[in-house]
């Protein structure tokens, strides 16, 4: 059985609570807490999955997990729209509180638009060790579909797609990899009080094999999704890992919306982790100039907001440095640059501030 602790606190001059911050996109909601933990719920709030947290391996007694480690470094909180029409969610957490090993901070960022049924959520693991490292990086699935625990069905959809269901509760969910793009392997078991353990978890984190199908107990099922082994990662260096979470009725719309999912990381993410195609000589603009780097010469540029709206395009004038005067009128804010070519797309956030 799960764990339930009730506690009752009388009289203390003061409580720490966990913050959390959600989303509704009017489809269906994400939501992060002050360690890291993110949950999923249907539109009427209905929770649909417990928990999506990241796990970082070192050995099999050294394993960063939500539920023994991670503290608040920066707490969770909103930004608003990061992308065009976007919001985001984002904290910063890490073990420094417990002092157990290994060392490590994780961000996580979480992107998600209205009306629509999935988020993108990046996470970035930093080695804090003092030394390089190889780490295991794995996500922690518990599922609970329809508001209960109770018989979830876990299921290997795609090399990239796990989806959970539960077909009397009309409810599904999905967990994508978008980088990398397949998963190593993917574990599940019916729940049991051993998943809190270093070396359940390093069992599960650093298998090959695959558990295709899982019909969870009347405790539900619990999954490790592995994004496998990142060598030699230096100290202050970084793992990056970026999934969807993908919300819908059956496995079949989850199948669909996954795709959806997929169009909006290439068009907003994927293609802007690609430094050789746009890289900015200003973030910040002043003067209403805007810098960057080209290696191409035949291509076209678009300039648009926050909402999407197009305010301004052209062409590269060369290959190399290229410098853009934005109209003097144009109000502060966040703005994005697209540039495109035959073979290639890439998207830059810039803000001007002046």
């Amino acid at each position: 059985m799960k764990k339930l602790v009730l506690c009752v606190v009388l009289m203390l001059p003061a409580v720490s609570v966990a913050r959390t911050v959600t989303i509704n996109t009017g489809m269906f909601r994400v939501q992060l807490n002050d360690y890291g933990r993110i949950r999923i719920f249907s539109a009427d709030g209905t929770r649909n999955m417990d928990r999506v947290s990241f796990l970082a391996g070192l050995n099999a007694s050294d394993v960063f997990d939500y539920y023994e480690d991670a503290g608040t470094r920066r707490a969770t909180d909103s930004t608003g729209s990061t992308f065009p029409q976007s919001l985001e969610i984002f904290g910063v957490f890490d073990n420094s509180y417990t002092g157990y090993p290994p060392a490590v901070a994780e961000s996580v960022h979480i992107y998600t638009w209205m009306n629509e049924k999935f988020a993108i959520c990046e996470f970035f693991l930093t080695n804090e060790t003092g030394q390089a490292n190889d780490f295991y990086a794995s996500l922690e699935l518990i599922s609970q579909i329809g508001g209960t625990y109770e018989n979830d069905t876990s299921e290997i959809v795609s090399e990239r797609l796990v989806s959970m269901y539960d077909g009397s509760a009309t409810s599904a969910v999905g967990v994508l990899f978008l980088d990398p793009s397949a998963m190593y392997s993917y574990r599940a078991d019916p729940w049991g009080n051993h998943q809190y353990d270093d070396s359940y978890y390093w069992s599960m984190m650093t298998s090959s094999q695959s558990d295709n199908f899982v019909v969870g107990d009347a405790d539900g099922v619990y999954g490790v999704l592995n994004a496998g082994l990142y060598s030699s990662v230096p100290n202050g260096g970084s793992i990056h890992l970026v999934v969807g979470l993908v919300y819908g009725h059956s496995r079949d719309e989850i199948i669909s919306v996954s795709q959806e999912c997929i169009d909006y990381y290439e068009q907003y993410i994927g293609v802007a982790e690609n430094p050789q195609l746009l890289r900015m000589a200003n973030t910040f603009v002043k003067s209403n100039v805007l810098s960057f780097y080209s290696d191409y010469d035949h291509a076209t540029w678009s300039i648009f907001d926050a909402s999407g709206k197009v305010i301004a395009t052209g062409q590269i004038a060369r290959k190399g440095l290229n410098t853009i005067t934005l109209g003097e009128s144009t109000p502060k804010g966040v703005y994005f640059i697209r540039v495109k070519g035959a073979n290639y797309n890439s998207l830059r956030k810039f803000v001007v501030i002046q």
